[in-house]
């Protein structure tokens, strides 16, 4: 970027393409990665839960992978929620669960950690 001029460089075609702008909006689409999640029955980009129980009653699902917004807000409550469930499932020690969910975009990989599912 140089003063109100941005340079983009296409990804799958070779080339530059130099326009003005006075202020520039990054809006990007997503969505959950739930191949990962295929034994708790994932349905159109969430995963079905009763009080944020998943049909594995010892993994719980909030914030972006359960019907509702998908906003901050919306995570962080859904997530508090969660864990200020029924303490008496909360005996024992929590294991996060580690799967693998990176995602790469223009080239570059970004990692991330499945926060929202726990295991007891």
């Amino acid at each position: 970027m140089e003063g109100n001029k941005v340079t983009f460089k296409h990804v799958r075609l070779p080339g530059e393409l130099t326009m003005a702008a006075d202020k520039i909006i990054l809006a990007v689409g997503q969505h959950a990665r739930l191949d990962a999640f295929a034994e708790l029955e994932p349905q159109r980009n969430t995963i079905k839960t009763q009080n944020y129980q998943t049909r594995d009653p010892q993994v719980f699902a909030a914030g972006d992978i359960v019907e509702g917004d998908k906003t901050v807000v919306y995570a962080v409550k859904t997530g508090k929620e969660a864990a200020e469930g029924d303490s008496s499932l909360f005996r024992g020690s929590l294991l996060m669960l580690t799967k693998d969910l990176s995602i790469t975009f223009c080239g570059v990989k970004f990692p991330t950690r499945s926060a929202s599912l726990l295991r007891l």
